[in-house]
């Protein structure tokens, strides 16, 4: 296995944004006697912000994949999957099997039938060039339609800088 799950550095303030209406709700209702008549809305508050904690682990969770280079094919499961015990998609090694960088963060590996993307944003740089080490390693031909923070010509800056818009 090239890149093996890992824990997540946004989960940290989605943990954060929706744990606060939750302990709200929890507060606002253990707070509230039930006959004062403002327990409802603690009722709505608590299950939504339970129900955003999972939908955003689910839509981060759902484009990140582990990769397996066989003799002759790559194994590839998304976490979701791996969660879930359902077993490796499996693209056969091809002439025509490329790997692609394209967009902001996707990875794609594309044949002539198929195309399978995942999110590689969340690959730290050390797994991202253990698979580029193993793609080249066994001849798969590699498109960047973006780098990798690692091979960029000059770092980059700092997330917060760039969410401000310096140069």
């Amino acid at each position: 296995m090239v890149n093996r799950p890992q824990f997540q550095k946004w989960a940290i303030p989605y943990t954060f944004i929706c744990g606060i209406p939750f302990l709200y709700g929890v507060h606002d209702f253990l707070t509230n006697p039930v006959n004062s008549g403002n327990w409802q809305g603690s009722l709505f508050v608590i299950p939504f912000a339970l129900i955003c904690y999972v939908l955003l682990w689910i839509l981060f969770w759902h484009g990140l994949a582990t990769f397996a280079f066989g003799p002759d094919r790559i194994l590839v499961r998304t976490w979701i999957d791996l969660l879930r015990g359902r077993p490796p998609r499996a693209i056969k090694l091809t002439p025509d099997v490329k790997i692609v960088f394209q967009l902001i963060w996707g990875l794609t590996i594309r044949t002539s039938s198929e195309q399978l993307v995942t999110n590689a944003q969340y690959f730290p740089p050390s797994q991202l060039r253990r698979l580029i080490a193993v793609a080249e390693e066994r001849g798969i031909p590699i498109e960047y339609q973006w780098k990798p923070d690692f091979m960029a010509d000059k770092p980059r800056k700092p997330a917060w800088q760039r969410w401000l818009g310096l140069q």
